[in-house]
């Protein structure tokens, strides 16, 4: 239960960061309205996009799911960046269907790395 209110509260910081603006951030491409941005900590970088909706108190966050973790049984996946990025569709149509909220998506640390990859990874 500790666990996950840990994950809650850096969901919740990584959201505020995005609707903020984050200066260490970097513009990695756009999907319609949803812009993605690269967000880099000390120990890894995640992929995002958002879409913000001025004066809308709603948020809807959508988080990626596994991707490909395991490229097989027992061994971890050099590459875990999903074939479908179901998540990633669902805020899109979402931002579509209703311009009035905002919209957020997280990828998992280690998806869509850059050419090179991240040595975190």
């Amino acid at each position: 239960m500790r666990r996950w209110g840990w994950l809650s509260l850096l969901s919740l910081t990584i959201v505020v960061t995005l609707l903020a603006g984050c200066g260490g951030s970097k513009q990695v491409f756009s999907t319609g309205a949803l812009s993605s941005v690269r967000l880099t900590t000390a120990s890894f970088s995640l992929l995002s996009a958002r879409y913000y909706s001025a004066g809308s108190p709603l948020l809807t966050l959508y988080l990626e799911g596994d991707g490909r973790a395991w490229a097989s049984r027992y061994r971890l996946s050099s590459d875990p960046t999903p074939v479908n990025p179901l998540a990633l569709r669902l805020a899109a149509v979402d931002v579509d269907l209703n311009k009035q909220q905002s919209v957020a998506w997280l990828g998992r640390a280690c998806q869509y790395q850059p050419v090179g990859g991240d040595p975190a990874c």
